[in-house]
């Protein structure tokens, strides 16, 4: 288990790598070349992001004490087909027990952890309340056809990644507190239930549809494309602020937290991933009440 880069993270931990989808701009198949360079075990030179599954690994968030946010499988999708049910058991019995962190699992294979998931369930709620699960997505298609399934999937925490965002996307529908709400205007989005208090759609317990029974989207990630070495279109499909206000602008409208991790200005430009450098209301790094610890962070 590592301390990572990555901005919303504490610790990335990798009981699996590797997965099926041959996203051209993937960090962990890029690495997965250098790691099968240095002879690492379970990096095969021929193919060194094949999926496999460590084992050794499993045991390792319950060395750490300190409340920590961890990254599930970051360099791989822990619902790979080639991932069994019984190893999945394995990193879910972990997560079980290392009650004082936070874990997120980030996939591209949402039916088969909501297939999964379902049957670890205690009635309608998810039995681990200290993990966060997640779709990966980067245009307006995969919104559509994974957030659905990760809404119906039983999970303390549901979130979005939207990185790198390659496209303007509407997540509009996913951020109310009805997924699909017959009350809302299609025109100009206002909530028309004869009990709304304001004409604006809010969630928790100002819906009068819903009211604290909320079960739309938790957390929204977005961010720019990393570069990866050997790519010749490597900043080709940079991220167009206008799009990342829009998705801030989405959330920020249904109260819904939202975390910036990077951006990029121009086609030929590394990402930005400081903060401050940031325009002012890009300057969002959210969390979610429950992936939050005691005493802040």
């Amino acid at each position: 288990m590592n301390h990572t880069d990555i901005e919303y993270l504490d610790y990335t931990w990798n009981p699996t790598k590797g997965c099926n989808h041959g996203c051209n701009y993937c960090f962990a198949r890029e690495w997965s070349k250098r790691m099968a360079a240095m002879k690492v075990p379970g990096y095969d030179r021929d193919d060194p992001f094949a999926v496999h599954c460590y084992p050794e690994r499993l045991k390792q968030p319950l060395k750490k004490k300190k409340p920590s946010r961890i990254g599930v499988s970051f360099m791989g999708d822990l619902f790979d087909p080639k991932v069994t049910d019984y190893f999945i058991d394995k990193v879910l019995s972990t997560i079980f027990y290392a009650k004082q962190h936070r874990f997120l699992i980030l996939t591209k294979q949402p039916e088969r952890m909501y297939h999964h998931m379902g049957f670890l369930t205690d009635g309608d709620n998810s039995v681990l309340p200290n993990l966060a699960l997640g779709v990966s997505c980067d245009n307006q298609v995969q919104v559509d056809e994974r957030v659905p399934i990760l809404l119906g999937t039983p999970a303390a925490i549901r979130f979005l990644s939207l990185e790198p965002l390659m496209d303007d996307v509407d997540i509009s529908r996913y951020t109310r507190p009805a997924y699909d709400c017959i009350h809302i205007d299609e025109d100009d989005g206002t909530c028309g239930h004869p009990d709304s208090l304001t004409p604006e759609c809010f969630n928790g317990s100002d819906c009068p549809t819903y009211g604290s029974n909320y079960n739309g989207l938790d957390w929204v990630i977005v961010g720019a494309e990393s570069p990866q070495q050997g790519r010749v279109d490597t900043y080709a499909s940079y991220n167009n602020l206008d799009w990342t206000t829009n998705i801030v602008r989405q959330c920020q409208e249904t109260n819904i937290p939202i975390f910036v991790k990077q951006i990029s200005r121009s086609f030929k430009t590394k990402p930005v991933t400081n903060v401050n450098d940031f325009p002012p209301s890009l300057q969002v790094r959210e969390y979610p009440e429950a992936l939050t610890f005691k005493g802040g962070n």
